[in-house]
């Protein structure tokens, strides 16, 4: 079992893939502790992920530092996760974006994914997607987002409308509040 911690000044910055996953940091049955530095000027060029893309089992936990100004041309452009656990306490995933397929400027929770948000920040972020989600975006019937605390999810933006977390009514997605 592997784990990636990004902490104090780290920075992962300015990193383009044209492959469809991940522009700054990809992965997969693996742990990410991030309790500072920063994610922030990367982008996948015809894909999901920006910023971070997680998968099969992996788990990120998220207590301070930020992740910004990441793009995916397609879905999640900070963090795109699918069968994975998204801690989040603290920190910020901020001033992210991405493109027209689905949604999630800033979070993109796909199938079999939990977020567990309880503190931080999700501000600023936007998406050209078909259905929403500028700051969090679920996807399916197997996803679900824990809400406690005092999280900051504003100022998110879907075609020039704040739209800060969509949940996919025909899916199933659920919030637990």
């Amino acid at each position: 079992n592997y784990t990636l911690t990004v902490t104090g000044d780290a920075l992962i910055s300015g990193n383009d893939s044209s492959r469809n996953r991940s522009g700054g940091i990809y992965i997969e049955h693996a742990k990410m502790v991030m309790n500072g530095g920063t994610i922030s000027g990367n982008e996948v060029l015809s894909g999901v992920g920006g910023g971070v893309y997680a998968i099969e089992s992996s788990e990120i936990t998220l207590t301070a530092g930020t992740i910004s100004g990441n793009i995916a041309e397609s879905d999640g452009g900070g963090i795109y996760s699918s069968d994975s656990t998204l801690n989040m306490s603290g920190g910020e995933v901020i001033g992210n974006k991405s493109g027209d397929t689905n949604g999630g400027g800033g979070i993109f929770v796909n199938s079999g994914s939990t977020l567990n948000l309880s503190g931080g920040q999700i501000v600023d972020n936007f998406t050209l997607g078909k259905n929403g989600g500028g700051g969090i975006y679920a996807q399916s019937e197997k996803t679900v987002i824990n809400l406690s605390g005092a999280p900051v999810v504003a100022g998110n933006m879907f075609n020039e409308q704040e739209n800060n977390l969509f949940l996919r009514a025909d899916s199933g997605a659920k919030a637990n509040i």
